[in-house]
């Protein structure tokens, strides 16, 4: 989880990351309890379970649960406890989602589907709050030589299937770290000012 933070008498802006359990909702509130005189000025969820990929035949009832309850149910714990911080000065959401919501890839259902939560919730957010100088957006990736990418490649990645992954691209090559942050910082910043619920696609063309 990444915040921005404004100081409401100062004016001064600084970044604050935390590593914690999104789907503790204990843990969420006390986070944010700590925020309550801050201004919030933008909140980057760029969470997702260390999952394996699987045909959905596959899966049992103990892994969908935990991919949903970790990331879908974490994802509105965040929101439950952020967004009245950010209702009192306005502010953003973005949030990392898959280009397997526009273009399906096989055995990433456990990717997918929470993320597919998480989108409505952003464009629920969007539409609900705008009045309130709320944006919220989504980013779908598609694969990023980093974070997950790199765990399980000659795993689940295997050659074959990255190089397959590379043509199925317009541009034929896969994404990188820096082409992420330099997105993500856009659809924070004022200068996406007037972007609210659209998703921008990470996907080098994949998608089309």
């Amino acid at each position: 989880l990444h915040l921005s933070l404004r100081r409401q008498r100062q004016m001064c802006i600084r970044d604050r990351s935390k590593r914690l359990s999104i789907n503790n909702k204990t843990e969420v509130e006390s986070f944010f309890k700590e925020l309550e005189e801050e201004r919030i000025h933008s909140i980057v969820n760029a969470t997702g379970s260390d999952i394996r990929m699987k045909w959905i035949n596959e899966l049992s009832y103990e892994e969908w649960d935990d991919v949903m309850r970790t990331d879908a149910d974490g994802f509105f714990n965040i929101i439950k406890n952020s967004l009245p911080i950010l209702r009192k000065f306005g502010g953003s959401y973005t949030t990392l989602s898959s280009i397997g919501l526009s273009r399906w890839p096989a055995k990433d259902v456990l990717s997918v589907a929470p993320k597919a939560a998480i989108d409505a919730l952003i464009n629920g957010i969007a539409k609900e709050e705008g009045r309130n100088n709320i944006r919220a957006n989504s980013i779908q990736l598609g694969i990023i030589e980093a974070g997950i990418f790199l765990r399980i490649k000659g795993k689940d990645y295997d050659d074959r299937y990255i190089e397959a992954a590379k043509n199925n691209t317009a541009l034929k090559k896969l994404g990188e770290a820096q082409d992420v942050a330099d997105a993500v910082i856009f659809l924070a910043s004022d200068r996406a000012k007037y972007i609210t619920g659209q998703t921008l696609y990470l996907d080098g063309g994949y998608r089309i």
